[in-house]
């Protein structure tokens, strides 16, 4: 059974295959950010759309699918390192939350991938910030 879906929630899913697909880090996070972008628009505009449960599940299981490949990602700069930061916490931070909360591996590859930089950003925050 094909289920026939708006046009925007297809060009969404299209680009998160695209984020799956690609090697490059900052093609790989603006697929991903666009796409949810996408997604969440749809339910902005449509919050009693018939597809919720899909949108939901599709950003769960594609979250997750980008929490699995952390540790297998080879050794970022900090520029890349940062995109997939921004996309954690201002994007998906509700996904990564739940996907976490629900596969203790998934939070132990997040936990180290946020270590990479980590203490490299709050000394870049606070130098710029005059903390």
């Amino acid at each position: 059974m094909n289920i026939k879906r708006p046009d925007d929630i297809n060009q969404a899913v299209e680009l998160l295959k695209k984020f799956e697909k690609a090697e490059d880090h900052i093609h790989r996070t603006k697929y991903f950010k666009e796409a949810v972008y996408i997604l969440n628009n749809h339910l902005s505009m449509n919050p009693n759309s018939s597809n919720k449960k899909f949108i939901e599940n599709i950003k769960l299981t594609y979250t997750r699918k980008l929490l699995e490949q952390l540790s297998d990602l080879p050794l970022l700069d900090f520029e890349s390192w940062f995109q997939y930061i921004y996309l954690f916490y201002f994007r998906i931070k509700d996904e990564v939350e739940l996907d976490t909360k629900k596969y203790p591996n998934l939070e132990k590859n997040y936990k180290n991938f946020i270590a990479l930089y980590g203490n490299e950003l709050i000394k870049y925050l606070e130098e710029d910030l005059n903390i």
